[in-house]
């Protein structure tokens, strides 16, 4: 049996990690995702929490479709006489209240809402057709139009 030795060259390097040029490379390629990234997750956040907000006015949104057909009255829905309860009832964390007057659904953002948010109002207004409903969506201040979710969004 023969045994082979391997003897490394002279002068031959041993390459043993990174060097200082492709660690600064791979941070900054981090960096530059990170900042293009974090914009849109919390402009994603934001509409979010707009979208949950809708499903908690989706109640309100079914009353005031109810009225239409039946005929009934909408002047003041959260008067506490009609069936729907009054809007200061109806809250979460981010919604402080749903409040409901001829027939517009106004959800306002409670000051706990992301910065986006807080303190406008989400205003659903009703468009009555031939046996069907829509919904027109818009904040109370232009610039929270980006935050509209996208099943309701029209140009400002």
């Amino acid at each position: 049996m023969a045994y082979f030795m391997v003897v490394p060259e002279v002068g031959a390097r041993r390459s043993a990690g990174f060097t200082l040029i492709e660690i600064m490379i791979a941070v900054a390629i981090v960096a530059i995702l990170a900042a293009i990234a974090l914009p849109a997750y919390q402009r994603y956040t934001i509409r979010a929490s707009a979208s949950e907000s809708l499903t908690l006015a989706g109640s309100a949104k079914n009353m005031v479709t109810e009225c239409q057909a039946t005929g009934m009255a909408m002047a003041d829905m959260n008067s506490g006489t009609a069936p729907f309860p009054p809007g200061t009832d109806i809250t979460t964390d981010l919604v402080a209240g749903v409040f409901v007057a001829q027939g517009v659904v106004r959800i306002r953002y409670a000051a706990t809402a992301p910065a986006g948010l807080a303190g406008q109002d989400l205003v659903l207004t009703p468009t009555f057709g031939q046996g069907k409903t829509e919904w027109r969506c818009s904040f109370t201040d232009a610039s929270g139009y980006v935050y509209v979710p996208a099943n309701c969004r029209q140009p400002p």
